[in-house]
């Protein structure tokens, strides 16, 4: 047999049904608060305020360095013959500029020879040093060639003149009599830092 309630007597809801709608209304409260709180954007503060900022401009700074005012450089050396255990010289100290913004410290080259140049490479030392004076002077013959350069430190804006000494081995076969190399040196100039 079923319970039937008497038209006009309404059923006491269930303790769980009440708590369920309790925590059902609180959370609509709460999404419809943080709905409000994040679509306003700003601060609930009586006086408020805002300024813009101009756009800052950030620049690096450059490095580099010339060799006689040019980035490239060619050096002729055609006009004395090498022989072996011989050096050979420019007429003037090449020079070394810094152009950039900032400190350098330039160590020794490293020397690329071109493919023909194959045959000779093995046979030719190459050396770099701070020039004294206004002329590079080849150095005697037996004497080892000077070491190669320290660090040469550069200010902005600092000149220094270079000599360049190339020579033929002692021991040079007959093999590379009159040959000739082509090669390239590459300077590494680095930023020194403060």
């Amino acid at each position: 047999m079923q319970n039937s309630v008497p038209a006009g007597l309404a059923t006491a809801p269930s303790k769980t049904s009440a708590i369920r709608a309790l925590f059902a209304t609180a959370g609509t409260l709460a999404a419809g608060v943080l709905v409000a709180v994040l679509a306003a954007g700003g601060t609930y503060a009586l006086w408020n305020d805002s300024v813009p900022v101009q756009a800052a401009t950030v620049q690096t700074g450059t490095s580099g360095i010339t060799v006689n005012g040019a980035e490239t450089f060619s050096v002729d050396l055609s006009a004395t013959t090498l022989l072996p255990g011989r050096s050979v010289v420019p007429a003037t100290p090449i020079v070394l500029k810094n152009i950039g913004v900032t400190p350098l410290s330039v160590t020794a080259p490293s020397i690329i020879f071109t493919a023909e140049s194959s045959a000779l490479q093995p046979y030719l030392q190459v050396s770099m040093i701070q020039a004294t004076g206004t002329t590079c002077t080849v150095t005697a013959d037996g004497t080892p060639l000077p070491a190669a350069i320290a660090p040469i430190a550069f200010t902005v804006g600092q000149t220094t003149p270079v000599c360049l000494e190339i020579r033929l081995a002692p021991d040079a076969p007959a093999s590379v009599q009159g040959s000739s190399a082509t090669f390239l040196i590459s300077l590494n100039a680095a930023q020194v830092r403060p």
